[in-house]
């Protein structure tokens, strides 16, 4: 869960304030466009220091994934085992939405979600 002090609402709209301030840095800095990016209901925001995330915005529910690709992690979580004890929905929203924006290159050549961190509100 999101922590006490913040809201869908408000994380809401510092996605959308940090998306104008984007787009308006991107004018100077075109080699970052693709850093923030909007897809519906999905922002994601990716760095160039191997941090990716996206937030999905539904209508009752906000879920959160976070991928850092400098954290080695000797036990392999399946990204949607960070879901468990959320309600249904929260899980099918992260699995339909959220999770397709964090994929990577499965053992098998399969793409797979990979994630390090995950919340919901």
């Amino acid at each position: 869960m999101i922590t006490k002090g913040w809201n869908k609402h408000d994380l809401w709209k510092g996605c959308i304030l940090s998306s104008i301030a984007h787009a308006i840095m991107v004018a100077h800095y075109p080699e970052l466009s693709y850093e923030h990016s909007w897809d519906g209901m999905n922002y994601s925001v990716i760095d160039g220091t191997g941090g990716r995330a996206t937030i999905t915005f539904s209508e009752k529910y906000c879920v959160a994934a976070f991928r850092n690709d400098n954290v080695t992690r000797s036990d392999i979580t399946a990204a949607i085992d960070f879901f468990e004890g959320a309600p249904n929905e929260v899980s099918d929203l992260a699995r339909n939405e959220t999770l397709e924006y964090l994929l990577e290159e499965g053992e098998d050549g399969v793409p797979i979600p990979s994630i390090t961190t995950a919340v919901w509100s």
